[in-house]
């Protein structure tokens, strides 16, 4: 089975984090927040839409925004844990792939 991106990615590793102490439960709750919005608008769940759409969120001012809110929180390594995990389970959309590298390159100049 093809994992869902914030169900079966993004929602534990962020859960890993708050049992980690990294993160406090009322900010994974935010990340969650804008997380699932996004989902909503760019359908980038494998419930009705693609992982393939992550590519058009990480180009929006929507996915801007949630990367200023984990730097307000000092947990961007969560942004690049999610990017690698994002590789991991979708080696085979290069156009993804090579979007999340861009990304990964993009915000290390700007950290």
């Amino acid at each position: 089975m093809k994992l869902d991106f914030l169900r079966h990615i993004a929602n534990p590793l962020i859960d890993k984090y708050v049992e980690e102490g990294k993160l406090s439960p009322r900010d994974a709750i935010e990340v969650k927040k804008a997380l699932y919005r996004a989902e909503e608008k760019y359908k980038f769940s494998i419930y009705g839409g693609s992982p393939l759409n992550l590519a058009r969120y990480f180009e929006s001012k929507d996915f801007e925004e949630l990367i200023q809110l984990l730097k307000s929180m000092n947990i961007v390594e969560l942004l690049f844990d999610l990017l690698g995990k994002i590789e991991e389970a979708y080696p085979e959309y290069k156009e993804l792939i090579d979007k999340t590298r861009e990304v990964k390159r993009s915000t290390c100049l700007n950290h």
